[in-house]
């Protein structure tokens, strides 16, 4: 048996191969984990580059401290020609007395 297979029987002091299930759960948790590890890098790579767009409904405006409706949000739902959203147009910084109510839909 090669020796990466093998692990320590703490009773006998002697190494006892991997077999059976436990070979298996450890062959699968390699494979997700594998496969999680290269998700988890290449969803950073890509945000590093600054690859895609905002999936945000308010993005920030050209205007310095407004919010703007996001013209790429409804891409998610439905094919790019379909969909429109209407533009608006607000502050960031609410003042204290005032409540924002927003309607979505029509």
């Amino acid at each position: 048996m090669p020796q990466d297979r093998r692990r320590l029987d703490p009773a006998s002091g002697r190494h006892r191969a991997l077999h059976g299930w436990r070979l298996w759960c450890l062959r699968t948790v390699t494979a997700l984990a594998s496969v999680g590890v290269f998700l988890f890098l290449l969803e950073g790579g890509l945000r590093l580059l600054g690859i895609g767009y905002p999936t945000r409904f308010f993005v920030e405006s050209e205007q310095k401290g407004m919010l703007t409706t996001n013209l790429y949000f409804g891409w998610h739902y439905q094919q790019e020609t379909l969909t429109t959203t209407q533009p608006c147009l607000f502050p960031v910084a609410k003042q204290p007395d005032v409540i924002r109510i927003i309607v979505l839909g029509e």
